[in-house]
């Protein structure tokens, strides 16, 4: 799938969620009835590296990073513990960065990432984990 087919398949089928563009990535947020300034993120789709997130090298051809957003309980249940919470922000680049690139969003749900998305017949990996560096 493209991630303008991923992002309409969120929006064709997730009640109450809408699209906003923020920080070089798309993002899908649950916001029914636009009660709420942005809403609550579900899904986020960067196709670039960012000044300060370099980690997943989507410069190259093809390669963009999808990141879902998880209830705890739903988390758990699929993957096991959580990952220890970052204690805050830290440029992320390189294979030496020490957690897996993503959404930096300490106060939010756990998120499960993958930046190079399958096929039918090479399925997606997503990774586990919270930007940041563990407390």
């Amino acid at each position: 799938m493209t991630p303008e087919e991923i992002l309409q398949y969120c929006l064709e089928n997730l009640e109450g969620t809408v699209r906003r563009e923020s920080w070089g990535e798309s993002g899908i947020f649950y916001n029914p009835g636009g009660v709420l300034k942005r809403g609550v993120y579900v899904l986020t789709v960067k196709e670039k590296d960012g000044a300060n997130d370099r980690a997943s090298r989507l410069d190259r051809p093809g390669v963009y990073r999808v990141s879902l957003g998880l209830r705890k309980e739903t988390y758990v249940r699929r993957f096991g513990p959580l990952p220890a919470r970052p204690c805050g922000r830290r440029p992320m680049s390189g294979a030496s960065a020490p957690c897996p690139p993503g959404p930096p969003r300490a106060a939010r749900p756990p998120w499960r990432r993958t930046s190079r998305p399958g096929t039918a017949s090479s399925p997606t990996r997503f990774t586990p984990g919270w930007a940041g560096p563990p407390c």
